[in-house]
Parts: structure tokens; C-alpha cells; sequence
């Protein structure tokens, strides 16, 4: 896979530099494209990077600096269990700097047996968001360090188990059938501004909007899925964060 091209530098050892970019990407075991900031897809993202920043998360806005389209080697393949899942979605996830080696090169993975549940809403599972701000978070940006990286995976739900408060025992308990968990939030991108990529994935990129009729402990969507081959990695996003 070639490595996306980033900006030159001249100088002794230049060559050597860059054998050893070029190592530490192949051992990221992903393929990383650029998508143009002139592409509809990078429009499209944008809009949703945008659309779903949350009023509560005001404390600094986010500007999309580079946008790659990725493959993870082998995910494709593992996913292709869940092919038939009619319900996708392309969802957030953040985390901070120091943890993207580990998720490009092995995955978004599920916490072992061994580990506590505490710290867990909905028991061990991958947790995405609809709300990019919400998923921005994790990624614990300073002033004195502005930048982050935020992934957007294709997610298979099918049909999923809604909740509206805690319940750390999952996925003990889902129901037979159900595929995912949705942790109900009160306030969720409006439907009526959805879109779909060409490949017909639902990207819900409308505003953020109240749901008045929820009744419900959560501020925001939460879903969670308890099998890694239902995570397709789609898009990473570089974004930098704006504070007043």
C-alpha cells in the first residue's frame, strides 16, 4: 500500500527518514488514501463533522484538516459474516494520539475478561456516537496540543436493543436477534437530514436535534456492538481544535 504523501524535506539523511516512514506505515497493516478537500465525500463528511457538534460541547469548534479513506488488512474479509445486516451506519469513535497505532494496526477490540467493568455504561463492547463532538472528546485536546485524529466505521446494527439508562451485565441480556445496543440519547442528528455514500452506507449527518418525547438518563446516542467483525474502519479524520 502506498503511505498517503505528506510535505517534503530536504538534507542529509532525507532518504533514510524516509525508509523509515515508510517501515512504521507497513506495520499500521492499513491502507490510507487521501480523499480532496474538492471531493463530495470529504463535502459530505464535513457536513457531518459540522452538523453533529453539540451544543453542550461548545468549549471549541472542530475544522477538518486532512481526511483519508482507510482499509484495515483482513477487516474487510472478517466482516463479511455480517454482509447480509441490512441496518449500517458510519459512526464515530475518538481516542487519544497515543492509542491510533494500536487501533489501525489491531482494530477497535473489546476489553479482555479480565479487565473491570467499571467505566463501562453498557458492559464490554466497541461504543460509537452519532455526534462528533461526543466522540472528540476522547480525544483529550489541549491548547498546547490542538490536534486529533477521529475514525468513522462502518457499523453493522442490524436490529438493536434500545436502553435508556446503564446496564454494565451486557450483552448478557440482549435479546435473541438483536445485534446491537443503542443507548437512547435526548438529543440525536434529525433523520431528515440523512444521506447515504455511493456505496448506499446511511451517514446521519442531519443537525442535532432535541427528542422531547425521550425520557431517558443519556444526553446522547450511544451504540454498542459486542463483536468486532460487525466494525468496518472507513474514514480517518485529522481535525484540529479551535478554542476561544
Amino acid at each position: 500500500a502506498a503511505r498517503p504523501r505528506g510535505g517534503g524535506g530536504g538534507g542529509t539523511g532525507g532518504g533514510e527518514e524516509a525508509a523509515a516512514v515508510d517501515r512504521h506505515y507497513a506495520k499500521l497493516k492499513t491502507d490510507m488514501r487521501p480523499v480532496a478537500r474538492e471531493d463530495e465525500v470529504f463535502k459530505l463528511i464535513d457536513s457531518y463533522l459540522q452538523n453533529t457538534h453539540a451544543k453542550t460541547h461548545s468549549g471549541y469548534r472542530l475544522e477538518l484538516v486532512d481526511l483519508f479513506e482507510v482499509e484495515r488488512e483482513g477487516e474487510r474479509e472478517r466482516a463479511r459474516k455480517h454482509a447480509d445486516v441490512a441496518q449500517r451506519m458510519l459512526l464515530w469513535h475518538g481516542s487519544r494520539l497515543t492509542n491510533w497505532v494500536g487501533i489501525l494496526s489491531q482494530g477497535l477490540r473489546i476489553a479482555p475478561p479480565e479487565a473491570p467493568v467499571t467505566g463501562y455504561m453498557f458492559g464490554k463492547g466497541v461504543y460509537f456516537a452519532d455526534m462528533s463532538s461526543k466522540s472528540a472528546n476522547y480525544c483529550f485536546a489541549s491548547r498546547t496540543q490542538n490536534e486529533g485524529l477521529l475514525l468513522l466505521s462502518e457499523v453493522a446494527l442490524g436490529e438493536h436493543h434500545e436502553l435508556y439508562r446503564a446496564n454494565s451485565d451486557l450483552p448478557k441480556g440482549v435479546p435473541k436477534g438483536k445485534l446491537s445496543v443503542k443507548g437512547c440519547g435526548r438529543t440525536a442528528p434529525d433523520p431528515a437530514g440523512f444521506k447515504k455514500l455511493p456505496d448506499g452506507l446511511t451517514v446521519p449527518c442531519g443537525h442535532g436535534k432535541e427528542l422531547l418525547t425521550t425520557r431517558t438518563d443519556l444526553q446522547y446516542n450511544e451504540y454498542i456492538v459486542y463483536d468486532v467483525a460487525q466494525v468496518l474502519c472507513r474514514f480517518l479524520l485529522r481535525v484540529r481544535f479551535v478554542f476561544p
